[in-house]
Formats: structure tokens, C-alpha cells, sequence
């Protein structure tokens, strides 16, 4: 066993040749972490985090091959949730969640590749349903209803490739 735990630390003292690793921090002026980066061969690999002045968590995600990729998390200083993003290859994709601070929802948006695709919700900061639109192809397509706070229809309109028609 005591060979085996040598032969470990010697092979992690050996420098491999293959990627090299780092993490990047940046600080506030107040001394508080403000962003932590990880990276591969000087390309952005892995976790960011940011932090606001205060210590609390910003944001976070990861990174791969550079780009944004998968969940990324933003919050307000109280530490609510403020954003949920989804993304492939540095693009926006599928359901996109935007929250105010008493949680919640204010829109939700869905992607497909970076571009509007199908329903979008927004919200008044009470929970009432406030808009409702449509995309197909990063343009505005279809019905498009608006509400009051009490959900009274205020509007409808009507789209075709992002033009209101109606």
C-alpha cells in the first residue's frame, strides 16, 4: 500500500503533457471574490462563479471548449433566484426562467439554437399572466394576447414573420 500512495504522488509531480489546467479569481475592491474561472490550455473549461461585493453568489455555470454550456444560475444579492438559463454551445436553448425577488416567475422564454422559438410567458410580480406571444425562427408569430392585473384581455394581435397583421 505504502508503494502504491508513492507512486501516486510521484506520477501527480510529474508534469503529464497534456492540458494544463488553471483557475483565474478576480476581487472587489472590498477584498470579496468577484469571479472565479476555470480554464484548459487557456480556454474557459468548467465552472464560473460571480459574487456580488457583499459575498453572496451572482451567478453561475459552466463552460465547455469556451462557450457556455448547460445550466447557468444568476440570483439577486438576497440570494433568490433571479435567472434559470439553459445553454448548448454558448446558444440559448429550450426553456429560459426569469424571477422576481418574492420568486415568483416574471417570463419564461424557450430557444431552439439561439433563436425565439414558440411560447412566451410574462408575468406581473403578483403571479398574473400579463403577455403571452408567440415566435417561430427568432420572429414574432401568431396570437399575441395582453393582460391587466386583474387578467382582463387588453389586447390581441396577430403576427406573420414578425409584422403585426392584425
Amino acid at each position: 500500500m505504502k508503494d502504491w500512495l508513492s507512486l501516486l504522488f510521484v506520477c501527480l509531480l510529474i508534469p503529464s503533457g497534456f492540458a494544463q489546467y488553471s483557475v483565474e479569481q478576480e476581487h472587489h475592491p472590498n477584498g470579496q471574490l468577484a469571479k472565479e474561472t476555470s480554464y484548459q490550455d487557456n480556454t474557459k473549461e468548467g465552472w464560473e462563479r460571480h459574487w456580488y461585493p457583499s459575498g453572496q453568489l451572482k451567478s453561475e455555470g459552466e463552460y465547455k471548449q469556451g462557450l457556455q454550456e448547460g445550466a447557468w444560475f444568476h440570483y439577486f444579492e438576497s440570494g433568490a433566484l433571479r435567472i434559470k438559463r439553459f445553454l448548448k454551445e454558448g446558444k440559448n436553448q429550450g426553456k429560459q426562467l426569469w424571477y422576481y425577488e418574492n420568486g415568483n416567475i416574471g417570463w419564461e422564454e424557450n430557444y431552439e439554437k439561439g433563436s425565439a422559438e414558440g411560447q412566451w410567458k410574462y408575468y406581473y410580480a403578483n403571479g398574473q399572466l400579463r403577455l403571452i406571444r408567440h415566435f417561430k425562427n427568432g420572429k414574432k408569430e401568431g396570437k399575441e394576447t395582453g393582460f391587466d392585473r386583474e387578467g382582463n384581455v387588453l389586447w390581441e394581435w396577430t403576427f406573420a414573420d414578425n409584422k403585426r397583421i392584425q
